[in-house]
């Protein structure tokens, strides 16, 4: 029985250090006022930028507000409000510095908020990697996407666009994108294995596809991390539920993120060879 006890507590010991990969997960506190939510950032696929601003809601039938009276900065350049509310705008012509950093900074309502993310170089893995599973009968594939890969070279977020998909589109903060994401962590919950999330899409062998890729840089991997465990692996060892704390300065919430941005084309058959 002392052995048994023993064992359980190494065990334990081993997941909580496990646990310090991630972001510090604070607890919310039911008066804590959000001043600012912040999403977007800098990526090489395009030269005009873009960032989000809003106020959160935090009722299920409420809406966010969006923030239109921001002055915003990315490497001193400033961005303006486009037609779209709480969305700003600017050509970044320096786009693709990898391995140097970009500092975002924000003033409203009297308050400042800065963040600062690294943009690295992507590498575009093997298709053996991406852990696809196919299925071929009567002349058709059922292709199997899973959302998460583990264990994997470098950190990750994938968009595979079929048949009647949305193209991938840097301004559009209003429309759910289906990506998936390569970590180089392991799994979180080595006593509880993450049940494997999976998309199956029946397609013809010619059917084109078309991969983005998108770097992502360390910290923004540990914020992911962080944030799936409050969502994807929520299991009997998760911990209380918590706000997510991001790269932005003060009490915003949010990441601004770089992501050096690749695409390829080619069919069905050719991704899953």
């Amino acid at each position: 029985m002392k052995k048994r006890l023993g064992l359980f507590i190494v065990m334990l010991l081993a997941f909580a250090c496990k646990k310090e990969l991630v972001d510090k997960v604070v607890l919310p506190d039911a008066q804590q006022d959000i001043p600012l939510v912040v999403e977007g950032g800098v990526t090489t696929g395009s030269d005009e930028q873009y960032i989000f601003l809003s106020k959160p809601s935090f009722s299920a039938q409420g809406d966010v507000t969006p923030v239109n009276d921001a002055v915003v900065t990315i490497n001193n350049v400033p961005l303006q409000l486009t037609s779209v509310p709480g969305v700003y705008s600017a050509v970044l012509l320096d786009n693709n510095m990898f391995g140097k950093a970009y500092h975002l900074k924000i003033s409203c309502n009297g308050k400042s908020f800065e963040a600062v993310d690294t943009l690295k170089k992507n590498v575009t893995p093997k298709n053996s990697e991406l852990n696809l599973r196919s299925n071929i009968e009567d002349g058709k594939i059922t292709l199997s996407i899973p959302k998460h890969i583990f264990n994997g070279n470098m950190a990750s977020q994938f968009l595979y666009r079929l048949p009647g998909g949305k193209a991938w589109s840097p301004g559009r903060f209003d429309q759910s994108q289906d990506f998936r994401y390569m970590h180089t962590y392991a799994t979180p919950y080595a006593l509880s294995p993450v049940l494997e999330q999976r998309t199956d899409y029946v397609c013809a062998p010619t059917d084109s596809v078309t991969v983005y890729q998108f770097s992502i840089s360390q910290s923004y991997e540990r914020y992911l991390y962080s944030l799936f465990q409050e969502t994807d692996w929520k299991s009997l060892f998760s911990s209380n539920p918590g706000v997510i704390k991001g790269n932005v300065s003060g009490s915003a919430l949010g990441f601004f993120h770089c992501s050096d941005v690749s695409q390829r084309s080619l069919t069905v058959a050719e991704l899953i060879r």
